[in-house]
């Protein structure tokens, strides 16, 4: 996995914040996200400190885990990594008065909602959400060039909000 890219998405692009903090509601290791992050904090050579969050479910506790982390890192300006398929986190970070946020979904969930029968208000709830979390974001990281593509013209996003991150799997290094 190349380093660079995490150089040019965290650093370059974002400021100069050394602190990127990882965010979803399952276990670290069920996203996507979790082959980037495992690499981040393997590597020894960067100087970012990395770190993991697990989300309740419940929207009280949301919003309480949400205020101490306000608290914590108000003047730090991290960057947040929300992790697929945590994609409602987006707009909870932004409420909160988070901007520096990456959306690492990978492909959009109303993607999934096209092939399962659920209702057409179902869909177009889910298709809003994707609309949202995406314009909300300052980062979306797809899986492909023409994941990239279908995004940009499904969403209405410009293609430089629009990163592209091929994962694998984790293995050791």
């Amino acid at each position: 996995m190349k380093l660079e890219y995490y150089d040019d998405i965290f650093r370059n692009t974002l400021g100069a914040s050394m602190k990127i903090i990882y965010v979803s509601y399952l276990k670290k290791d069920y996203s996507r996200s979790a082959v980037h992050f495992e690499c981040l904090q393997r590597n020894q050579n960067l100087d970012l400190i990395i770190e993991y969050v697990q989300f309740p479910k419940g929207i009280f506790s949301k919003i309480r885990l949400l205020s101490k982390m306000f608290h914590e890192y108000k003047n730090l300006n991290p960057i947040f990594l929300v992790m697929s398929p945590a994609s409602t986190l987006v707009i909870y970070l932004r409420l909160f008065g988070f901007r520096r946020i990456i959306f690492d979904g990978g492909w959009p969930l109303s993607d999934a909602a096209k092939i399962r029968e659920i209702s057409k208000i179902n869909k177009l709830f889910i298709w809003l959400i994707d609309f949202i979390t995406i314009h909300l974001a300052t980062y979306y990281i797809c899986e492909s060039n023409e994941q990239r593509n279908f995004v940009k013209k499904e969403f209405f996003v410009n293609l430089t909000k629009l990163k592209v991150n091929y994962t694998g799997f984790a293995e050791p290094l």
